[in-house]
């Protein structure tokens, strides 16, 4: 096949197309061509700078011609410039390089197809490791197409793009397709990326082993182990990455990504910050569809993930806290577990500090919707000042939600439906938490737990109903186990009044001490009698201790 001619009116128009959508992208003027342009060219200019069809330099686009060669040359010469892929199909056998300033243009029906190499383009040259911080090539644009790793057909570990040490970098209305064990967009030491309507279909991982590979990952330059293709080892993060509007599923060859977003690498000194999850859909993740391993100052908002193994996990690295994070307005539903550690329990839908015993600080988990999974709904471990409000969590397999050695903690205002143990868990040094107006139904045991060592919680004005639906509960309101000085106001309990359900509306053990519990509304709360209390101390006074 032939290169179209540079008089070819249909290739004037992809220019023309190409050179405003790249423009807009860019946010800058386009310019009309002069009027004495040669009859044989379409020289359309932005800001002064012409379009570069990689035709021009001898790319074919036929799918069979390797055309790194020339698509490299176009890039060269279009530094600073923009860059036009027609439609066809590419073939590229080694990382292409992208310069600063460069815009990338590609049409829905243009294919860059990896047939070798680590990874389809990157914005820097194999084999060199000068560029340190955030200085290396930055202010590109790269705008549709679709990108193909081509997995199966090459056997070799790849992605779509590798991107490190650079800065105000966008990802726009392109397909990432088929990776091979790695990513589609692989972000190392960026600061000021956005990744936004994009698409990641398909991913191989024929040895089993790569089941933390995100699709859009945000690492840090930690050398070989981590990203060893260009740019310093110097330990820099991401700052500032937003990803929006993004979809991650399956091909028509390959299952989804393990995960849509997220990091599995935290520098010491640099950590990531400024991260961002917005607007996305993930169906058929088999790992956490959003990983936040090592941030501060996140938002994970408004994303859909649907039909996968894991939901929503955030845990530092363990060498610094992470915190300041805002989990909000996510829907999971379908999930069907995973467990990333044998021995340890199940994790949950949405699912913090479970990684090691660094902690986690300031953490909001609000207006969630958890459906149909099959571990608990949401639990947060070793995290000070949590807040997890107004979540609505039906049918989990185990506690509706957890607190662990996270005081401090406030519980307040979900709905929580037939969870499969608990509704709510307040335990080992979880002290002065708050658990507050709260509506549980037909939990299959305890309807709200304080036990293992917690001092000082408050439980107040909750509704429960139908508590223990597994035979032998004890309470819906249960304290236990070394609980200290809980104070339980103003909730109310009703029975189911068939079936297996809880023997009493409250129970307090022997080992608690100084429990005050009054103004609950206990009428018709269990069957054996309202209250078991064989507590040390235990109040009943409206004024408590004066």
């Amino acid at each position: 096949m032939e290169p179209i001619g540079t008089n070819d009116p249909t290739r004037r128009n992809f220019l023309r197309l190409a050179t405003a959508g790249a423009a807009v992208a860019a946010g800058v003027a386009v310019a009309r061509p002069a009027a004495a342009a040669a009859p044989d060219r379409a020289p359309f200019v932005a800001n002064g700078a012409l379009v570069i069809d990689v035709r021009d330099h001898g790319a074919r686009g036929d799918g069979t011609t390797d055309d790194t060669a020339a698509l490299q040359a176009a890039l060269n010469a279009g530094k600073g410039q923009i860059v036009y892929l027609p439609p066809g199909t590419y073939p590229v056998s080694t990382m292409l390089s992208v310069f600063s300033g460069t815009t990338v243009v590609a049409t829905a029906t243009t294919v860059i197809r990896r047939t070798a190499g680590p990874a389809i383009m990157g914005n820097g040259v194999l084999g060199d490791f000068t560029a340190t911080k955030w200085d290396g090539e930055s202010d590109i644009t790269i705008q549709g197409g679709v990108w193909d790793v081509n997995a199966g057909a090459v056997t070799a570990s790849g992605s779509a793009f590798g991107f490190s040490h650079g800065h105000n970098v966008r990802f726009t209305d392109l397909t990432v397709r088929d990776v091979q064990r790695h990513h589609g967009i692989e972000l190392n030491a960026m600061k000021t990326v956005r990744v936004v309507n994009c698409r990641f279909e398909g991913f191989s991982d024929p040895e089993g082993n790569r089941g933390y590979s995100e699709a859009v990952q945000m690492d840090y330059a930690g050398g070989p182990s981590h990203f060893g293709l260009f740019g310093a080892a110097d330990f820099y993060g991401c700052q500032d990455i937003e990803i929006s509007g993004c979809y991650a599923g399956p091909s028509a060859r390959f299952p989804s990504f393990p995960r849509l977003a997220g990091s599995h690498g935290g520098p010491d000194g640099h950590q990531h910050t400024g991260l961002r999850v917005l607007n996305n859909y993930a169906v058929g993740c088999t790992e956490w569809a959003i990983r936040l391993y090592d941030w501060t100052d996140a938002v994970v908002e408004s994303n859909q993930i649907v039909g996968g193994g894991g939901g929503i996990q955030i845990g530092p690295a363990g060498v610094q806290p992470g915190g300041n994070i805002i989990v909000r307005g996510n829907t999971l539903r379908d999930l069907s577990g995973i467990k990333e550690a044998s021995g340890r329990p199940p994790d949950a839908a949405i699912c913090v500090g479970r990684l090691n015993d660094a902690r986690t600080r300031n953490l909001v988990i609000e207006g969630n919707i958890i459906q149909d999974v099959v571990f608990e709904g949401i639990s947060v471990y070793r995290t000070d000042r949590a807040v997890v409000a107004h979540n609505v969590i039906a049918r989990c397999g185990g506690v509706g939600v957890r607190v662990n050695s996270s005081p401090r903690a406030v519980i307040s205002g979900n709905n929580i439906t037939t969870p499969g143990r608990e509704g709510i868990v307040a335990h080992v040094g979880s002290h002065g938490s708050r658990i507050s107006d709260n509506l549980i139904e037909l939990s299959a045991t305890y309807g709200i737990s304080i036990t293992d060592n917690v001092d000082d919680v408050v439980v107040r004005d909750n509704t429960v109903f139908g508590a223990g639906t597994t035979a032998g509960t004890a309470a819906a309101l249960r304290v236990s186990n070394y609980a200290n000085r809980t104070a339980l106001l103003g909730n109310t309990v009703r029975r189911r009044g068939s079936g297996s359900e809880a023997s009493y509306g409250i129970s307090i053990t022997g080992t608690c001490s100084g429990t005050w519990y009054t103004g609950n509304d206990l009428r018709n709360a269990g069957p054996s009698a309202a209250v078991s209390d064989q507590g040390i101390g235990s109040l009943t006074t409206p004024g408590g201790l004066t």
